[in-house]
């Protein structure tokens, strides 16, 4: 797995509630646009993956959906690390993580998938937790019956119930709209 390059990382002014749907931060330096998603407590039990849905300038000021993606809302102290978490334009680098078995997707992975081994299905997370993430999903294995990526229980992807990579090194890449899982590109036509 390689570490996310961050453009954004920053840390808490004041403590965050549980039920809190505003962070205040120190710096605003390199934040994207609105929506983004960020970590909080990274590495900790009290990691927590939030939504960022506006930012305030002036107050440094991020309105966020909390608990995304599995992850629980919890108390932050002041000055807990805050950092942007995804796919970033650019040429900074991405998370990258290999699958070698039949495995369900999380926002943490967010990135580019590489999928080692033939035959292989990718469920990915639901679509009502999952606004903003990202997969880049290649099949990098030998290829005799392909990957699968596969919705969670009745979601479709691109407008299916499921997509098989076509060959060896077909990748796709998709994107959570909150509503549903829709394809962005492919290398090779999935069916």
């Amino acid at each position: 797995m390689v570490k996310l390059k961050t453009r954004f990382q920053t840390r808490l002014t004041t403590a965050l509630t549980a039920s809190a749907l505003s962070v205040v931060v120190e710096s605003l330096t390199g934040v994207p646009t609105a929506p983004f998603r960020i970590i909080a407590s990274p590495g900790t039990a009290k990691e927590e993956l939030m939504m960022v849905t506006a930012v305030t300038t002036a107050t440094k000021t991020l309105a966020v959906l909390r608990a995304q993606q599995g992850t629980t809302a919890v108390k932050h102290a002041k000055g807990t690390l805050v950092y942007h978490s995804g796919l970033i334009a650019g040429d900074d680098t991405v998370l990258v993580t290999s699958k070698d078995d039949n495995a369900t997707l999380t926002a943490l992975e967010a990135g580019i998938i590489l999928v080692t081994v033939d035959a292989k299905t990718m469920t990915l997370p639901a679509v009502a937790s999952s606004y903003g993430v990202r997969y880049i999903i290649i099949a990098t294995g030998a290829h005799t019956s392909g990957v699968v990526v596969d919705g969670d229980g009745a979601e479709l992807v691109g407008g299916a119930a499921t997509k098989t990579s076509p060959a060896k090194d077909a990748s796709l890449d998709i994107y959570c709209d909150g509503s549903e899982w829709r394809v962005l590109g492919s290398h090779e036509t999935w069916t």
